[in-house]
């Protein structure tokens, strides 16, 4: 190796501890009372080894090419510098080798972390874990003014000539590409949270290293697959947020991307394989391989594929070949032991003879999914599968079929099967599973999405629940996936909702919310001239009674307090009867209502200053003075905020509605009447 292939740098930063910042160091959140003050998250960690790749490249520091004046960098996180300057140095001809950090600081302590940082290091520049090197140390003060007041990094980068780093080091995919990784559903029935879990991990770990999100269709099993389900899964991806960006609809430089438009590279690594003596024709039926089969069960062994056509001769094969019998085309199993690190689960091996020879190609000449995948993983440069935990038992066939074409596996993640609260698998029976489901009743995307993330995945901080995606995915880390079954609650979720519903505006929920009170007959599908008004009366409406609810489809029923009376008073709570009843209390309503009558309508300035008057004329106050005013007014023992509810009123009285909705005036005299 030419000493002019290698280069050397090193980057050195430091940054104080101040109150109301958050403690970033290697993309990790730390927990902690105090956070480092600096350009995006005051990474100091990450700034120094930026600055020690650029400088190893000759191409100055982090502060040249990523200024703090520049909007567009200021709230961006540290990894995705990290990212972009490993694209500039490689783009310069060069390539990480090591890393190696030391950080100074007198507290938190860091033992916990760094792991996770290394981690982070080593993905987004597409070197081994091993490469990385983070360590700390103390020092008796960060400056001249007093102790442990800052955080002090100091980094070195051995970068290597580019075309000499991917010829040395073939064998770690890592190395030669950004972080690929692709969600490949089947389109045979709408998406479930399962599949929207598997895809959100992928979108959550490409956003995180800046790397490549591509949706593949498996299209294979054509009695299955609808060009329908195809359509509403990419709709379904799109309303949640997780788009992509290589694959369907979109394109790509490793395309086609459905299953069925790449039969012809199917069949060219088939061909391979056999050429090659790694596959055989097998002319066994479905007959002969299930009564096989049935033996073995009796015999208590693994049902695996018994080899009978693995060495049939040359004049055995021309004899059925003439007798046109229908032939499977099988990968011959290699023995011994094949196995995998699980990014999850750990290292699995399996003994070869538990694996029946593999179909590559059944008998109609289709491919077979273990087959398709691998070589769409291969071609498309896929360097993390992450998968639901029922693909462990097809991994190791997958890995065999890798071996064979003498193509590099990915690294494997396999996510935990969420169960019910019954113990046993999500289904139908548990309630809804489908996003469309979820979708049709009113659950946010945003709420699905963030409650999904903690199906088997933990954010750095304890307690922290209520993300955005863009929060969850800064802080996304395969480490802190857990390979025990996740639960799905869905009171836990309908509380999720229920925070994410409360803290978005009505208007941002009309579009979704219209439809319901139009299928309830509480409003109108079109209101021509007067649709703004309308729409901005139900935007208030909605305000009043959304944090009632869990998801959205509730509103209509919730909003009976605006509509329920319309003419007919046995509606009225018989709690507010009762209440009534007390003379003090009907002194009270009685008072109001005549205060009412007196105006030609009510807003919440004449409503406060007739409470004023009521609260004089009966001496009451407080509960005693409030409650009978909304008993007389909304015919309800509780409800929303009066002052809000009477604006709903008077304004809801003045539309054209398919239900009408009284005004206060209205109200107080059908409920007064009534009693």
């Amino acid at each position: 190796m030419n000493p002019s292939d290698i280069h050397i740098g090193q980057g050195i930063d430091y940054h104080r501890l101040v109150e109301g910042r958050r403690l970033v160091l290697g993309g990790v959140e730390i927990p902690f009372e105090k956070g480092l003050k600096g350009h995006s998250d005051a990474d100091v960690l990450l700034h120094a080894v930026c600055d020690a790749l650029l400088g190893a490249a000759g191409l100055g520091d982090i502060g040249r090419h990523f200024p703090d004046t520049n909007p567009e960098y200021q709230d961006r996180n540290s990894l995705y510098f990290l990212g972009e300057v490993r694209k500039k140095i490689e783009a310069a001809g060069w390539a990480a080798g090591n890393i190696d950090v030391t950080l100074v600081l007198q507290a938190p302590k860091i033992a916990p972390y760094v792991d996770m940082m290394r981690l982070n290091i080593a993905e987004t520049l597409g070197i081994e874990i091993r490469n990385v090197s983070v360590k700390a140390t103390t020092t008796e003060g960060m400056n001249a003014e007093g102790r442990g007041e800052g955080v002090s990094a100091q980094a070195v980068a051995l970068l290597f000539n580019y075309e000499l780093r991917i010829t040395n080091f073939k064998g770690n995919m890592n190395t030669q590409d950004l972080i690929r990784v692709r969600f490949a559903p089947s389109p045979t029935g709408f998406i479930h949270v399962g599949n929207v879990r598997t895809a959100l991990f992928n979108r959550l770990l490409a956003g995180r290293h800046n790397g490549t999100f591509i949706l593949r269709i498996e299209d294979t099993d054509a009695e299955r697959s609808e060009p329908e389900y195809e359509k509403r899964l990419m709709e379904d991806l799109r309303w949640l947020g997780l788009d992509w960006n290589e694959g369907m609809e979109i394109g790509g430089d490793y395309g086609p991307y459905r299953q069925t438009d790449r039969y012809d590279l199917y069949q060219k690594y088939a061909e391979q394989l056999f050429e090659a003596g790694k596959a055989y024709r097998c002319f066994c039926t479905e007959e002969e391989l299930e009564a096989v089969r049935q033996e073995q069960l009796e015999r208590r062994e693994t049902t695996v594929y018994s080899g009978k056509c693995s060495n049939l001769t040359q004049h055995e094969i021309y004899v059925k070949l003439n007798e046109e019998i229908p032939f499977t085309l099988r990968m011959r199993v290699r023995p011994g032991v094949t196995g995998f690190d699980d990014l999850v689960f750990g290292r699995i091996n399996i003994e070869t003879n538990q694996i029946s020879d593999p179909v590559l190609l059944r008998s109609d000449g289709s491919p077979t999914y273990n087959f398709c995948c691998v070589i769409d993983d291969a071609l498309m440069k896929i360097t993390h599968v992450i998968r639901g935990d029922g693909h462990l038992s097809n991994t190791h066939r997958q890995i065999l079929i890798y071996e064979a074409l003498e193509f590099e596996p990915p690294r494997f993640a396999h996510l935990s099967t969420i169960l019910g609260p019954d113990g046993q698998k999500l289904s139908k029976r548990h309630g809804a599973a489908s996003v469309e489901e979820f979708r049709r009743q009113g659950y946010l995307p945003e709420a699905l999405v963030n409650y999904l993330a903690l199906l088997g995945w933990s954010p750095v901080t304890d307690g922290q629940e209520i993300m955005s995606l863009d929060e969850i995915s800064a802080q996304f880390d395969l480490n802190r996936v857990v390979k025990s079954p996740a639960t799905f609650d869905i009171a836990k979720l309908n509380w999720m909702n229920r925070t994410y519903i409360g803290n978005t505006p009505g208007s941002d929920l009309i579009a979704t919310v219209k439809p319901y009170f139009v299928e309830a007959g509480l409003f109108p599908a079109d209101s021509g001239e007067d649709s703004s008004k309308a729409d901005a009366w139900l935007s208030e409406v909605i305000d009043l009674i959304k944090t009632r609810v869990d998801h959205l489809d509730q509103l209509p029923a919730e909003a009976g307090i605006i509509y329920s009376l319309a003419g007919d008073s046995s509606v009225i709570d018989d709690a507010v009867r009762t209440l009534l009843s007390s003379p003090e209390a009907r002194a009270v309503a009685d008072e109001f209502a005549r205060l009412v009558n007196e105006k030609e309508s009510l807003n919440p300035e004449s409503y406060r200053e007739i409470v004023g008057q009521v609260k004089a004329a009966t001496k009451q106050k407080g509960r005693n003075l409030y409650h009978p005013i909304r008993a007389a007014l909304t015919g309800r023992d509780s409800g929303p905020d009066l002052e809000k509810l009477i604006a709903v009123y008077e304004q809801g009285s003045r539309l054209a509605l398919p239900r009408n909705v009284m005004s206060c005036s209205e109200r107080i005299r059908l409920i007064m009447g009534s009693l």
